[in-house]
């Protein structure tokens, strides 16, 4: 590595087996102490490409979980944060309920809300809430409520393109914030 020096280099990028081999981080620690930078592969491909290599997504920062280090605090103020977040969302959604019940009467008659089962925090099953935004099936021969939704889908009404269009649709689930549901 002496040779590093004399070459005039001014930057030196060690790999994994580099970094693991004692002889050569005290290579380049000496080079180093002459001025010479050293950089380990993955901090080098960052700065200068702006990225992170593949390979490095395995490592232990991205297990990192903020909930198990600061459990406590964190549960209670992301609980405050999700019931600020919901009782607000309450409010815009009692106020588009008259709004979205009478679209719906027009629109496509009944029920005003959907529910469809999900699993929820850790495993538990509820009930998601959302405004409806397809017609109610009437026959046998139509498509069932646990088909995809398409494209251009024919069950989709009108008055539900528009809710969902503007995400109105979605507004019910503030009910489920403030259970704890999501």
């Amino acid at each position: 590595m002496a040779r590093v020096v004399e070459t005039g280099a001014t930057l030196v990028v060690l790999d994994r087996n580099a970094e693991a081999d004692d002889s050569i981080v005290e290579q380049a620690a000496e080079l180093h102490g002459r001025g010479v930078r050293v950089r380990s592969y993955s901090l080098f491909v960052d700065q200068w490409l702006g990225k992170v290599p593949l390979f490095e997504l395995e490592r232990v920062p991205l297990l990192f979980d903020v909930g198990e280090v600061h459990r406590a605090r964190y549960g209670r103020v992301k609980r405050l944060m999700d019931l600020t977040v919901g009782l607000l969302a309450s409010v815009v959604l009692l106020l588009a309920i008259p709004f979205v019940a009478v679209g719906n009467l027009v629109g496509s008659r009944g029920p005003l809300l959907f529910r469809q089962q999900r699993v929820g925090k850790q495993g538990t099953n509820f009930s998601i809430l959302k405004f409806r935004t397809m017609r109610p099936r009437t026959g046998s021969g139509e498509t069932g409520a646990g088909d995809w939704t398409r494209a251009d889908d024919p069950r989709i009404s009108a008055f539900g393109k528009v809710l969902r269009r503007t995400h109105l649709d979605e507004l019910p689930q503030a009910v489920n914030i403030i259970r704890g549901n999501i």
